[in-house]
């Protein structure tokens, strides 16, 4: 009796697989010949070349190098460096951390402010007086 079983359960599978073929094919559909064929699918368009009256022609300024003060002032330079440097020194003095932040790239701000707390941490305090900046000059400059 158990064989007759088995050989009904491959019937019945073999019965639901034709009819999802059938619902598929019905869906899908079937090939022709007739169908039409989608002419961008091999289509191939030749870039289009730019005419030269296109074509903006610009002076390379790569290689141009500002003439002495054209636009930049060694006294003036000089005199901002200074600034800068006794601005930066005594807010890491005073532990001013929002002074700093524009004048200091992210690596450098983020050990200041380490260093900066760590003497909090330790109850150090720093005495300084800054008295001023006896002489500055350019040592090598690069553009």
């Amino acid at each position: 009796m158990s064989e007759v079983f088995q050989y009904l359960d491959i019937l019945i599978l073999a019965v639901v697989a034709a009819l999802v073929l059938l619902r598929l094919r019905s869906v899908l559909g079937r090939r022709t010949g007739h169908e039409k064929t989608d002419p961008s699918r091999f289509a191939y368009e030749q870039p289009q070349k730019n005419k030269d009256e296109d074509v903006i022609k610009i002076k390379p300024i790569i290689n141009h190098k500002p003439k002495a003060n054209e636009w930049f002032e060694k006294d003036d330079f000089l005199k901002g460096a200074s600034n800068a440097y006794e601005l930066i020194v005594t807010n890491f003095e005073t532990g001013n951390k929002q002074a700093l932040k524009p004048f200091l790239s992210d690596s450098v701000m983020k050990s200041f402010e380490e260093v900066i707390e760590q003497r909090k941490a330790n109850e150090e305090k720093v005495e300084f007086n800054f008295i001023g900046i006896e002489s500055s000059e350019i040592v090598n400059k690069d553009l």
